[in-house]
């Protein structure tokens, strides 16, 4: 199955890289935090990432940055 990103986690990720956290983007994009936690699931599940709770934000950061960089060099 492939796995791609909705609009509204799009729109999270440079929120994400920013270091914001669940209320603060969910205050900016205007949803419950309960509905961002769900669609943290979602980016994680993108990224591949299987960390534990407590570093799963930071792997998640380095996956993004480390994704893009790829994409700006090809």
């Amino acid at each position: 199955m492939v796995v791609k990103l909705t609009d509204i986690q799009k729109e999270m990720i440079p929120l994400l890289v920013q270091g914001k956290t669940n209320s603060q983007i969910a205050e900016i994009v205007n949803w419950s935090v309960d509905k961002i936690k769900k669609e943290m699931k979602g980016i994680y599940q993108y990224y591949g990432i299987n960390a534990p709770a407590g570093t799963k934000r930071a792997v998640l950061i380095r996956e993004i940055v480390k994704t893009e960089m790829t994409r700006l060099m090809m």
